[in-house]
């Protein structure tokens, strides 16, 4: 996995604490540091062949570092730069989840041991056809939802000019 993919991973598994995110506003780079991961996963195990896995990622933080005019007080603002993180942080996790499905063909996340935790009638059908042979992990269709809210904006409201 390369660097965003390895960032993706560690959002699924928690373990971004102190990661960056940049991301554009307005044509502005800006930089957005995570403080905390919390990760929810539930799994539609109703069709072992098209296994459903719902991703939910809560990530609190703050802005580290940006460039433009527009006052980080304004709420308007906020929620934009809050949304674009978001949307960051699912094209990271949903190009991991295809890399591993795709090309690696093996479930780098765990998703396994969970399924095996949760839903083990599910898993003894399916364990010796989980990322190998038949693959379901392969086979299986991801959603990933994504909430962020930015705690804090550093000492100033303003941004750098750029």
């Amino acid at each position: 996995l390369n660097g965003d993919e390895t960032k993706g991973l560690n959002l699924i598994r928690q373990k971004n604490r102190n990661g960056v995110i940049t991301f554009d506003v307005d044509n502005h780079l800006m930089a957005f540091e995570i403080e905390e991961t919390k990760s929810k996963i539930k799994m539609d195990t109703k069709d072992p062949e098209n296994i459903g896995i719902s991703i939910k990622i809560e990530v609190d933080g703050g802005i580290a570092e940006m460039f433009g005019s527009r006052s980080l007080l304004d709420p308007k603002y906020m929620s934009e730069i809050e949304g674009r993180v978001a949307e960051k942080i699912e094209r990271l996790i949903n190009q991991t989840i295809e890399k591993s499905q795709k090309e690696l063909k093996t479930d780098v996340f765990g998703f396994g041991k969970m399924l095996k935790q949760k839903h083990f009638d599910v898993w003894k059908e399916i364990e010796n056809d989980w990322d190998h042979g038949e693959n379901y992990f392969e086979k299986s269709n991801f959603t990933v939802k994504a909430n962020v809210e930015v705690r804090a904006i550093g000492a100033t409201d303003k941004a750098k000019h750029n």
